[in-house]
């Protein structure tokens, strides 16, 4: 996929430009929305739809990698990882990748749902059980009934975790010849 950035700074590298001039990695003021007087320029609006002119529309280049591991996300917008990581820790940003995530399950979903409909009228089923396993991963979540937990859903004893805890550093200290 193309860089969204479409400046060409000096040392070549354009996720540069996502830095300030102590090298830390940006995220607020790189949106539209939160920059609030930041000397640095921005480069992503939080809103789906047509972006201002130099601005590129986050939620919409979400939807359209459409990586659930956000992976491809976060090396196609941002050129990191741990950028990616440091601004889905944002607390002003996480009700944005939050809707984003559920708005991109849905997606996944609809789409599994379509390709499963296609399969279904075709003689030929290969790639029924692989869509089927899609189908069943962008599932909503199952709610858990109402009621008293079933025994082997009830938690331990707090003294059945200590001991398994004792066993634990028990077998280390063995591992380790200090017992």
């Amino acid at each position: 996929m193309d860089s969204v950035v479409s400046i060409k700074p000096e040392d070549g590298n354009p996720f540069e430009v996502f830095k300030d001039d102590q090298g830390r990695l940006r995220t607020a003021s790189l949106f539209k929305e939160k920059r609030e007087a930041s000397k640095y320029p921005s480069y992503f609006t939080l809103k789906p739809g047509a972006a201002p002119v130099g601005h590129v529309s986050m939620h919409d280049k979400y939807m359209e990698i459409s990586d659930p591991t956000e992976y491809q996300v976060a090396m196609t917008l941002l050129g990191s990882w741990d950028h990616w990581q440091r601004l889905c820790a944002a607390k002003w940003f996480k009700p944005h990748v939050e809707a984003w995530r559920e708005e991109l399950r849905i997606k996944r979903h609809s789409a599994s749902i379509n390709t499963l409909e296609e399969f279904a009228t075709q003689k030929d089923h290969i790639g029924y059980a692989a869509t089927k396993a899609l189908l069943d991963m962008n599932a909503p979540p199952k709610v858990k009934g109402a009621g008293r937990p079933l025994k082997k859903e009830a938690p331990e004893t707090i003294e059945a975790l200590d001991q398994r805890q004792k066993d634990w550093i028990d077998e280390d200290a063995k591992r380790l010849g200090l017992l």
